[in-house]
């Protein structure tokens, strides 16, 4: 929680004539320039997310901001805003996701069928190394978490591990 609320009360947003700027303890800065800023998106709840046309990087603005009218004027003035839709198409895919990952882990460390596990540990391993991939890059995320994401590292070698070892299995 303590930490959290650090990242919180660090959170600093700058626009002037030229770009757009977050700063956050502990996290990347990200600087866009306004000529940049391919969309502005706005949730039901009144935060707003910018992507820029260069990078595949974004700014999260909370809705719990201060001076919300006044930001709210200087971001129309940029880009018209795309309402998001209440849960985004991946908030729907969430569980499933989940459920089928787990079944992958479980046919991987469980199973003796080596169609199953060559099936499964690879897709496995592919999904865990984009996700390891993805957290590395996404500049919204704390170094902290970055760097405990580490962990997945042994998760991954361990699929790989077993993967192997079951296929080599006569």
């Amino acid at each position: 929680y303590k930490r959290q609320k650090v990242l919180f009360d660090s959170y600093t947003l700058t626009i002037d004539n030229e770009s757009i700027t977050r700063e956050q303890y502990n996290t990347p800065t990200i600087r866009f320039s306004i000529a940049d800023i391919r969309k502005i998106t706005k949730t039901v709840k009144g935060a707003f997310a910018i992507q820029s046309n260069k990078s595949k990087d974004y700014i999260v603005i909370s809705a719990d901001i201060e001076d919300k009218p006044e930001l709210e004027m200087l971001l129309k003035e940029i880009c018209e805003f795309t309402l998001s839709t209440p849960r985004p198409i991946m908030g729907y895919l969430m569980i499933p996701l989940t459920i089928v990952l787990v079944g992958m882990m479980a046919i991987v460390f469980a199973s003796d069928n080596k169609i199953l596990v060559g099936i499964s540990g690879p897709l496995l391993t592919a999904f865990l190394i984009w996700s390891f991939i993805g957290i590395l890059r996404n500049k919204n995320m704390d170094k902290k978490t970055k760097r405990s994401s580490y962990l997945m590292i042994i998760v991954i070698l361990s699929v790989i591990g077993t993967t192997i070892v079951k296929l080599m299995q006569s």
